[in-house]
């Protein structure tokens, strides 16, 4: 017998190792690797299998997810017990692909689809929607997953997935769907509400206003004047206060579009001056349009929001001015494409303090200025956010007891292709007397004109007819705009068409904008068969 020996045993995995020894030992070593497997066997590996059992079962616990197998088709084939206890659906329910009918009748059909889809090319499964739960007696939103485990040669030998209850999560997104949705259709009906009060608030403070003028030329007692000087006078002020409530709500509905377009940069800074002269006179101010530099012919702006910054700025200036002078300035960078407004007062100043209430809504400087001015405060604001949309930004610079100055600048668009002018350098503001139009030295010049008044309120139609005719103008009445299209086809039957047709936006059975389609292709067939 051979006492001693020298072999190469195989470790597999490990790196092989050499054993030298007598045989003695080699079978001694044996008997104690032989003693180790059976512990091992017997003692070792079932508890290790007990442990993991027992975690296995403590996850199950612990999730609120159920864990579910299934073979490679996708169906069950061993006793699901967490989905047994959820749906209520016994082992031979829920075998195979027993379970679908667990799932709601709306959602068996997307669930089961995505599930052969996985199927056919191994990939990871995962949908949602409803499944009956035994213990609420309701069906209840699920999420479900589940992975494809392979064998050594790559094919499915199993699914393994997860099945969770979202219930609570879904219903809250749903309620805060609707809750959106909620807001939106509150928000549309605010819109279509400012849309609308817009027009039947403005329409009848017009009236208010065009018939108190109408009064106003042909009163001669000073005391009734007075009184409908008042009228006029806060009518005035009440415009204005809706004009600004409806477009800041507007703004903050982000309903008011800013509409580009190219126009004069001078016949805007003009008509501004014109409109703005007479109540700077009235204060006995002064009004002057300064332009520093070259500024381009025409420019890529919106220009009935450039106005409305600039009447609003040049308005608060002559209102907070007891004596001086209101200038505005404007230049024009090439090197940034924006155009710089300064209006500018010799007012009342504005302090620290007040500067950092000037741009919020309803809000003034402080309370003595709204009993001593008026106003709302709303102006600055909506100036503010009307700059910024038109890609600009307000800045204000003053002195308590010196004035102010507000800056602006606004976007200018591509004007690579304009020419630069260079205005008169300063226009002043001429005297109004001598500026303003005499109706009683042009009351002729309408005399061979007819107009079209399209409106379903009498008392603005009567207001606008009053105020041709007083240049001799002719005027025919419509009710509405079917009324107006019959008007236009007898006239244009005639061989006579109307000079101008004067057109109501809203009104019942057509509105403005419709008849005036209605009306253009009618006129475009009259050319055609003349």
């Amino acid at each position: 017998m051979i006492d001693f020996f020298q072999n190469l045993f195989d470790t597999s995995d490990f790196p092989p190792r050499w054993y030298c020894g007598n045989w003695s030992d080699f079978l001694g070593w044996l008997h104690v690797v032989s003693d180790l497997a059976i512990w091992l066997a017997y003692f070792a590996i079932p508890a290790v299998l007990v442990a993991l059992k027992q975690r296995y079962e403590g996850l199950l616990i612990g999730t609120r997810s159920i864990i579910w197998t299934a073979d490679p088709k996708g169906e069950f084939v061993s006793p699901q017990k967490s989905w047994e206890r959820y749906t209520g659906q016994s082992w031979s329910e829920h075998r195979y692909r027993g379970w679908l009918q667990a799932v709601h009748e709306a959602d068996r059909e997307h669930v089961q689809e995505r599930w052969n889809e996985s199927q056919r090319d191994g990939s990871l499964y995962h949908t949602t929607g409803r499944v009956w739960n035994d213990a609420s007696r309701q069906y209840r939103y699920f999420d479900a997953e589940a992975v494809p485990i392979l064998d050594g040669d790559g094919n499915i030998r199993e699914w393994a997935g997860t099945f969770t209850d979202i219930h609570q999560e879904r219903l809250a997104e749903i309620a805060l769907a609707e809750s959106e949705q909620r807001a939106n259709e509150a928000s549309r009906a605010k819109t279509e509400f400012l849309s609308n009060m817009s027009h039947e608030i403005r329409t009848p403070m017009t009236a208010v206003l065009g018939y108190t003028d109408i009064l106003l030329e042909d009163e001669t007692d000073l005391d009734r004047r007075e009184h409908l000087t008042t009228i006029h006078s806060h009518g005035n002020f009440l415009l204005e206060l809706i004009n600004d409530i409806l477009d800041l709500s507007k703004i903050e509905a982000g309903k008011l579009e800013i509409l580009v377009e190219p126009f004069s940069l001078q016949e805007l800074v003009e008509d501004v001056r014109r409109l703005m002269r007479v109540k700077a006179e009235a204060q006995g101010l002064s009004l002057l349009i300064r332009y520093d530099g070259e500024v381009p012919l025409l420019i890529q702006s919106d220009p009935k929001r450039v106005r409305q910054v600039l009447i609003n700025l040049i308005g608060n200036a002559i209102k907070f001015t007891d004596y001086g002078s209101i200038s505005l300035t404007v230049a024009y960078a090439a090197d940034t494409n924006k155009l710089k407004f300064e209006v500018a007062d010799s007012g009342i100043g504005i302090s620290n303090q007040q500067k950092s209430r000037l741009f919020q809504a309803f809000s003034q400087g402080d309370g003595t200025i709204t009993r001593d001015y008026g106003g709302t405060g709303l102006g600055l604001v909506i100036s503010q956010r009307l700059v910024t949309m038109l890609g600009g930004k307000i800045t204000v610079e003053s002195t308590p007891g010196e004035g102010s100055r507000f800056q602006f600048t606004i976007q200018t668009g591509d004007v690579s292709q304009t020419p630069l002018v260079k205005p008169r350098k300063t226009i002043g503001c001429e005297i109004a007397s001598q500026a303003n139009l005499q109706i009683g030295n042009n009351s002729g010049m309408m005399n061979a004109c007819t107009f079209l008044i399209v409106d379903d309120r009498r008392d603005i139609r009567f207001l606008t007819k009053h105020l041709l005719e007083k240049w001799n103008a002719s005027v025919v009445e419509a009710v509405d705009g079917e009324d107006a299209i019959a008007k236009v086809n007898q006239r244009n039957a005639s061989g006579r068409r109307f000079d101008l047709i004067l057109l109501d936006m809203e009104m019942p059975k057509l509105d403005g904008y419709e008849t005036a389609k209605r009306l253009r292709r009618s006129m475009l067939r009259h050319q055609s068969t003349r």
